[in-house]
């Protein structure tokens, strides 16, 4: 299992590599906290823009900003604080309650990984949700193309206040019309409830042969 995952992991890093020792944008998303260009951490789609300074939607009802975890080490923080504020139709105005990590220059082609990579998240439950949180993938910079992965029992799950690495298939992203190969927005996070995280790392992972559950 072990060699398997390791030649899994040599191959995904072969197949994107863009020949430097630097980050690559195409697996590496969030690093030790930090954002890695072109991606961009947007706050109620685009409207405000996290770099790395204390970022926040109307009323603070979405709050992000950088963390110190230890001498060496970084990450995000966000935290959800609704105020039951109303978009203009008279419904939960959703978008103040949302974050996107967003490539800013180009959409990337994960189409053929699918079946054999995560999007791995490491990150601390500091505030478990109560209401439902969706985990988002945008495709083709199209508002219609988004998928939704449950992660409300996944986050309940977790012990507070301590790290936890989540993986979370390609395959469960993949929905009914979405594109795969124009991935415009890798990440993405909504609740209407209070929520208290904090990610360290995002980043595309292998998978081993088999192991794909999105239950």
């Amino acid at each position: 299992m072990i060699k398997n995952k390791l030649i899994l992991l040599i191959w995904l890093v072969a197949l994107f590599s863009n020949g430097s020792s630097a980050m690559n944008p195409n697996i590496d998303y969030i690093v030790n906290g930090d954002v890695i260009k072109p991606w961009r951490l947007q706050l109620e789609f685009g409207k405000k823009v996290y770099n790395n300074n204390k970022v926040s939607t109307l009323r603070r009802s979405l709050t992000v900003e950088p963390i110190a975890v230890s001498k060496d080490a970084k990450a995000v923080r966000l935290n959800w604080q609704p105020k039951g504020i109303a978009n203009e139709w008279g419904a939960v105005n959703k978008n103040i309650l949302t974050a996107t990590l967003v490539n800013s220059k180009k959409m990337i082609d994960l189409s053929t990984v699918v079946d054999r990579a995560a999007l791995t998240l490491e990150l601390k439950v500091n505030r478990s949700p109560q209401e439902n949180v969706d985990l988002m993938m945008e495709c083709g910079r199209n508002w219609q193309c988004r998928s939704r992965f449950p992660l409300k029992n996944v986050l309940k799950s977790l012990p507070e206040n301590q790290w936890s690495i989540i993986p979370i298939p390609l395959k469960c992203l993949v929905q009914d019309g979405f594109d795969m190969s124009k991935i415009s927005s890798i990440f993405g996070l909504q609740t209407e409830g209070k929520l208290d995280i904090e990610i360290a790392n995002i980043q595309l992972t292998s998978l081993p042969e088999g192991n794909i559950n999105c239950g």
